[in-house]
């Protein structure tokens, strides 16, 4: 949808894999659907009920038997996460958009430039190419409603990633800008480190993804405020993760033994490293 909506054709935009949104309360029935037409999660992963996925994490991947790789969503960021995006705002937000003849449920551009912006600032905007989206995407859209976007992003107390977003597109590709979103830009003291930071990212010419100190750093100067930094961190250390799960299968009424176990394995990996 991206691509066809930001760009006007699919051939336009490279992509690994499908990323679809659904309703937290639907992943048992989507599982099923995916499951008949031959999708499923990665083996050690399998175990996992929709009720453990759904309490500890975000996402998962369905790959078919010839490697086409699903992306089921029903969060955008992990919860404990400094930035928070509520799905509720997506999917009040929902056009459709002509697709191979099929008339497809999208986001709206206005909700779509909020969801980039996050995702974008998720991983420390380490690709251009998602820059690239959202000066394409509003190319695409001059009639964006950028007062509306900042609203969707004030309500879900994401607004930094937004106008994060817009000064770098503003700074690397000339999109042009409305007043009060600049006055916005101009009065948030965390953006010129976080727009420094991409910027001297992409000018070294990395291209190792950010690792954790990295990403955490960003995430720190990315949140509304000092309580949401102690959450991600603490959430950081406690909540399971894929590799815990292939790790060590437990059973859910155990999950809460995760933490400590996890606790255990990242003091052993950073002492080890050091």
């Amino acid at each position: 949808m991206l691509a066809q909506v930001a760009y006007g054709d699919l051939v336009l935009r490279s992509f690994t894999d499908l990323d679809i949104l659904i309703q937290s309360r639907d992943l048992p029935q989507v599982i099923a659907v995916l499951a008949e037409n031959h999708y499923f999660p990665s083996p050690q992963l399998s175990w996992l009920s929709p009720a453990a996925l759904v309490r500890w994490t975000g996402e998962m991947s369905y790959v078919s038997t010839n490697e086409v790789s699903v992306d089921l969503h029903w969060r955008l960021t992990p919860p404990h996460y400094t930035v928070q995006l509520d799905p509720a705002i997506l999917w009040r937000s929902v056009t459709s958009v002509s697709l191979a003849g099929a008339q497809i449920p999208a986001l709206m551009p206005e909700a779509l430039l909020v969801l980039l912006s996050v995702h974008g600032a998720k991983h420390c905007w380490e690709a251009l190419g998602w820059l690239a989206d959202i000066a394409w995407l509003v190319a695409a859209k001059p009639g964006i409603d950028w007062s509306h976007a900042l609203a969707l992003a004030d309500e879900s107390s994401c607004a930094r990633p937004l106008l994060l977003a817009a000064s770098l597109v503003h700074q690397v590709f000339g999109t042009t800008l409305p007043r009060f979103i600049s006055e916005r830009v101009a009065a948030d003291r965390a953006l010129p480190a976080l727009r420094q930071h991409v910027i001297a990212r992409h000018q070294s010419g990395t291209m190792e993804s950010p690792r954790t100190p990295e990403l955490l750093r960003f995430a720190a100067m990315l949140a509304p405020a000092k309580a949401t930094i102690i959450r991600h961190v603490a959430g950081l250390l406690l909540n399971p993760t894929e590799i815990d799960w292939t790790t060590r299968q437990l059973p859910e009424g155990l999950f809460g033994f995760y933490a400590p176990l996890r606790v255990i394995r990242l003091a052993g990996k950073y002492l080890n490293r050091g």
